[in-house]
């Protein structure tokens, strides 16, 4: 068995395959790209909402959640 390195198009099929496999549910976690974490790519910040709007904007964290690590 050969195993590559990962490239970027490994990461655009697995969000594909993500979005396409939970599409058809109507509960579980999201992500369109208006949530984001630092560098983190957008693909993978995901939320969940029981009630209003999905959020938009960056992420953050307390500090405690921080020092905690």
């Amino acid at each position: 068995m050969f195993i590559r390195n990962e490239e970027p198009r490994d990461h655009d099929a697995i969000h594909q395959l993500t979005t396409r496999a939970f599409e058809p549910m109507p509960f579980g976690f999201r992500s369109d790209g208006r949530l984001t974490y630092g560098s983190v790519d957008p693909r993978y910040v995901q939320w969940i909402v029981f009630d209003g709007q999905p959020p938009i904007g960056e992420l953050k964290f307390a500090p405690a959640v921080y020092l905690a690590g």
